[in-house]
């Protein structure tokens, strides 16, 4: 396979500033090494990337919500499970951990189509994606794609780190109760994006 001289890399961070600012330090040094990055970006995240000198692509979604609903909707979220954030961590899990991994699958279920023909009409040479979820149209868009994992380094399961979102050590006799009631709170949203990965073609 020949290298392009000029690789156009897409970046789509999730919307937050932690995974944009990360990717835009990913972009850069890309950028250093003569690829074209380009961001693809959801809806109030328009402009970060393009203060960095990036071209945007604007993610449209299938949600039927209003641009301002759009933007606003993880505010939203956090603001309605406020109360949650004053329990235990386990007693977290069946009241905001698992709800927030069922949202977090709709927004995939939601830029799937959109993501698929931007991905389409972009071409890129790799896509960079850093989010807790993976998108069915990247691994479909015929090029090498990377996860970041910038949000939540723990996720990934490790017998000498303590257990995604638990706050236990590592050494905790609770370990097995809490990665026991974790994969029975999201369960449900694990089934439900496996599927829509399977309807996919994944």
């Amino acid at each position: 396979m020949t290298r392009k001289a000029s690789p156009t890399i897409a970046l789509f961070p999730e919307a937050s500033f932690g995974a944009a600012l990360n990717c835009v330090g990913i972009a850069q040094a890309l950028r250093a090494k003569g690829a074209r990055p380009v961001f693809i970006c959801h809806a109030g995240f328009s402009g970060v990337f393009a203060d960095y000198g990036f071209q945007e692509y604007q993610l449209p979604t299938d949600e039927p919500l209003s641009e301002s609903q759009r933007q606003s909707y993880w505010q939203a979220f956090v603001r309605r499970h406020l109360p949650h954030f004053r329990l235990s961590p386990i007693d977290q899990l069946e009241t905001y951990v698992a709800p927030t991994w069922q949202a977090i699958v709709d927004t995939a279920v939601n830029a799937e189509a959109p993501l698929r023909q931007l991905l389409a009409r972009l071409k890129p040479d790799a896509v960079v994606l850093d989010n807790v979820i993976m998108f069915p149209a990247i691994a479909a868009a015929g090029c090498p794609w990377v996860r970041v994992v910038s949000c939540a380094e723990t996720e990934l399961p490790d017998a000498n780190v303590p257990p995604y979102l638990s706050g236990l050590g590592v050494d905790d006799p609770q370990r097995a109760a809490f990665e026991a009631r974790y994969l029975a709170a999201c369960a449900p949203a694990h089934d439900r994006f496996n599927r829509f990965r399977a309807d996919a073609g994944l």
